[in-house]
């Protein structure tokens, strides 16, 4: 009988605290595991900073360099044009502008996830140019050089005439 109301007492405290936490403002708990609070990022000042306007994402247009907007982000792809299972064209149409729409329509949750590796800054963001080339490295894919400064590299045209 004792060890019933040894139960029922610890059920009430433990129900009892789940419902004071429920009424406690939002933020007054410290999470020490998520805690960003006591983290500082310091940007190093000797490095060149470039804000992902529209005007800079317009500048990055071709295969070679190509910025893609999709729903505020900036996405750095040109490491991953060649391993486009749609094809080249598909995403250097889109190169230097908003492409939400256009890969919203037809891409699976599994290209919204590889879409995270390339990501650069949210519009409007300062970013350091210097982290941005590191990623660019980081996800370098088997490509072909080639020093051509058309939005098209030779090697794409025989593939836009089968289109």
């Amino acid at each position: 009988m004792k060890l019933k109301y040894i139960t029922l007492a610890s059920f009430i405290i433990f129900v009892g605290a789940i419902v004071s936490l429920a009424f406690l403002p939002v933020g007054t708990i410290n999470n020490p595991i998520n805690n960003t609070n006591d983290i500082k990022v310091v940007a190093d000042p000797s490095l060149p900073v470039v804000t992902l306007d529209l005007q800079e994402v317009a500048k990055h247009n071709t295969k070679q360099d190509c910025y893609l907007i999709i729903k505020g982000g900036v996405y750095s792809v040109s490491s991953f044009i060649d391993a486009h299972p749609g094809g080249v064209r598909k995403i250097v149409d889109e190169c230097g502008g908003e492409a939400s729409a256009v890969f919203s329509a037809i891409h699976s949750n599994f290209a919204w996830n590889l879409l995270k590796d390339y990501y650069i800054g949210d519009l409007g963001q300062s970013v350091n140019s210097e982290s941005i080339n590191t990623k660019n490295s980081d996800n370098t894919t088997t490509q072909k050089s080639n020093t051509n400064t058309s939005k098209y590299s030779d090697d794409d045209e025989e593939e836009y005439e089968k289109d």
